[in-house]
C-alpha cells in the first residue's frame, strides 16, 4: 500500500474534523451568548440521564443477592429517577440546584487543593497546586456571592468556555495532521 492510499483517507478524516472543531467552537460561542437558555438544555439533558440511570438502577436491583441488596438498589434508582423527572420538567429550579452544588463543589475542590499546596509543598512544581486551589476557591466563592443570579450565567457559560477550548483543541489537532499529508 503506498503513501496516497493511506493519505486520501487521512485528508478526509481530517475535512471532516476540522468541520465538527469548527461545529463545536460555535455551540461554545452559542452557549455562552445565551448563557441562561444552554444553562436550562443543559440541565433537562441531565435530568433525562439521570431518569435512564435510575431505570438501570432499578434493572440491576432485580439482579441484586438479597432483600437489602434489593431494596437499596431499588430505592437509589427511585431517587435518581424522581431527581431526573424534576430537573427534566422544571429545569429553572434544576439550573438552580446545579449552579449551588457547583459551588459547593468548587469551594471544596478549592480548599483541598490548598491543604494539599502545604502537604506538598517541597516539590517541584508544588506552587500550581496552591494557584489552581486559589482560583477553584475563588471561583466557588463568586458563584456563592453571586447566588441565585450565578445561576443564569455559570454553567451555559461554563459549558461554553469548555465547548470553545474544546473546539480549539481539535481543531489544533486535525490542522495538524492536515498539515502533515500536504508536507
Amino acid at each position: 500500500m503506498n503513501d496516497t492510499a493511506l493519505s486520501q483517507p487521512l485528508k478526509t478524516a481530517s475535512g471532516w474534523g476540522i468541520a465538527f472543531a469548527i461545529l463545536i467552537i460555535i455551540a461554545g460561542i452559542l452557549a455562552i451568548s445565551l448563557p441562561l437558555a444552554s444553562g436550562i438544555g443543559i440541565t433537562i439533558v441531565v435530568g433525562w440521564l439521570l431518569v435512564f440511570s435510575g431505570i438501570f438502577h432499578i434493572a440491576d436491583a432485580f439482579h441484586a443477592k438479597g432483600a437489602g441488596s434489593f431494596f437499596w438498589r431499588l430505592l437509589v434508582g427511585i431517587v435518581f429517577i424522581i431527581g431526573g423527572l424534576d430537573l427534566a420538567f422544571v429545569p429553572l429550579r434544576g439550573l438552580f440546584t446545579l449552579t449551588f452544588v457547583l459551588a459547593i463543589i468548587l469551594l471544596v475542590q478549592g480548599v483541598i487543593g490548598i491543604v494539599s499546596f502545604f502537604r506538598h509543598r517541597g516539590m517541584t512544581g508544588a506552587p500550581w497546586i496552591l494557584i489552581n486551589g486559589l482560583i477553584t476557591l475563588f471561583l466557588g466563592l463568586l458563584i456563592w456571592w453571586d447566588g441565585p443570579g450565578a445561576a443564569v450565567w455559570v454553567i451555559g457559560t461554563l459549558v461554553g468556555v469548555n465547548l470553545i477550548f474544546s473546539g480549539i483543541s481539535r481543531l489544533m489537532i486535525w490542522g495538524a495532521v492536515r498539515k502533515s499529508l500536504t508536507a
